[in-house]
């Protein structure tokens, strides 16, 4: 079994009760390997932030782009984590397939957004338990 530092906003996290660094471990930890995944930029990451600072030809583009880097992205880092034999992982911290992924246009005040995009993806671990991250993007007003 592996642990890491719980990283919030940016930030380490420090527990309340003790003063000392907070660590997570098992499907915690997956969550947070895929929120840093969507996080970082390409090649390491999905590179979100690169697709989301253009102005997309049409919504369905930028939807696509987006989740065609998540795929890539997710699929290095699930042959990372099986290459690595010196970790021993728990199998509800190995991400073992991406089971859906949603990115589609934010509703504003139930107005349907031309710049706002909602995203949701759901991993599932090794051991078969689901994560699921989802968040709100923007993209530059069009030209």
């Amino acid at each position: 079994m592996t642990r890491t530092l719980e990283i919030r906003d940016g930030d380490v996290v420090i527990a309340r009760s003790t003063g000392k660094l907070a660590f997570i471990e098992n499907k915690t930890k997956a969550r947070q390997s895929m929120r840093r995944l969507l996080n970082l930029a390409a090649p390491r990451g999905a590179g979100i932030d690169e697709v989301i600072g253009t102005v997309p030809e049409s919504s369905f583009a930028l939807s696509a782009q987006i989740q065609r880097n998540v795929r890539r992205a997710f699929d290095e880092l699930s042959r990372a984590q099986r290459g690595a034999q010196l970790i021993d992982r728990t199998a509800e911290e190995r991400l073992s397939s991406l089971a859906r992924m949603y990115v589609v246009p934010a509703r504003i005040n139930g107005v349907v957004s031309s710049t706002g995009y909602a995203m949701r993806v759901d991993v599932l671990t090794v051991a078969g338990e689901s994560v699921t991250i989802g968040f709100q993007l923007a993209t530059p007003q069009g030209g």
